[in-house]
């Protein structure tokens, strides 16, 4: 995938090419042509003022928005500002070819509007690896009041969906537990999280990620992907190899068993199993 520089410029150029062909046409005619040449010359200046020439203006390092672009992999920004959609879209699933790497404070939405993905990569042979903050950590009353809603009771939702659904029997599922609110959350894909070899296999990696806050919910802000860049360390790798580091830090467990230290969700499990 190219940056959107490139498809700026592509847009723009065939949008020249449109209006050169419209002001020919225009020119053979009587003077109306005339005044309809000055009028769409003037938009395709304005056009390209605001659209194109923004991108290449450079910043206070000498850098154009193109080059910035490029140098950090960056694929899409995106202001989430709605608390009741934070997930990404179904399509960016699609693009893993050998795995799934989720980092969530709960990934209870994930595992309510997202569960047939899940399932779906692991009959294809997917890995799947969950990362979200441990149900017992130290800091949960504090991260609820933040989130506005009990962290707890979520993550123990969330392992019950994980239960019920047998996932824990899959070969290529994995869950582990972060003992604190991470720096970032986000989703990775062919990112190689427990890599094999001396370096991880992650040539056509990509990750979204969401830099987290200290003070508001992790269900809104920005939101940055980046796709592995094959000539040079990107943003890509930064994040990565912190993720990686993330999961091998983290803590595994037995989900039975954190269920039944909470009775409703343990009661829960067994009716509807």
């Amino acid at each position: 995938m190219k940056g959107k520089g490139l498809l700026i410029a592509s847009s723009t150029l065939d949008f020249i090419g449109v209006v050169a062909s419209v002001l020919g046409l225009c020119l053979t005619r009587n003077s109306l042509g005339t005044i309809v040449f000055i009028a769409l010359l003037v938009t395709c200046v304005f056009v390209l003022s605001k659209v194109f020439l923004p991108f290449m203006r450079k910043n206070h390092r000498n850098q154009s928005m193109f080059r910035s672009i490029e140098s950090v992999g960056l694929v899409d920004i995106e202001n989430r500002e709605d608390v009741s959609a934070p997930l990404p879209s179904e399509v960016y699933y699609t693009e893993a070819q050998r795995e799934i790497m989720i980092s969530g404070i709960t990934a209870q939405r994930t595992f309510d509007q997202h569960l047939h993905i899940i399932q779906d990569a692991l009959v294809k042979g997917k890995r799947v690896y969950i990362l979200i903050i441990h149900p017992y950590g130290p800091g949960i009353k504090e991260l609820s009041d933040t989130e506005g809603r009990d962290i707890h009771l979520e993550i123990l939702q969330t392992i019950n969906v994980i239960l019920r659904n047998h996932l824990v029997q899959e070969p290529g599922f994995n869950i582990r537990f972060m003992k604190a609110k991470p720096p970032f959350i986000g989703v990775m894909l062919d990112g190689d999280v427990v890599p094999t070899g001396v370096e991880p296999n992650d040539k056509s990696a990509q990750i979204r990620i969401q830099p987290m806050t200290a003070h508001h919910t992790s269900h809104k802000g920005v939101v940055l992907q980046f796709r592995k860049i094959a000539s040079s360390a990107g943003a890509f790798d930064y994040f990565a190899r912190d993720l990686r580091m993330q999961w091998a830090s983290a803590i595994s467990e037995d989900l039975s068993a954190l269920c039944l230290l909470e009775p409703s969700i343990a009661d829960n499990r067994t009716s509807s199993a």
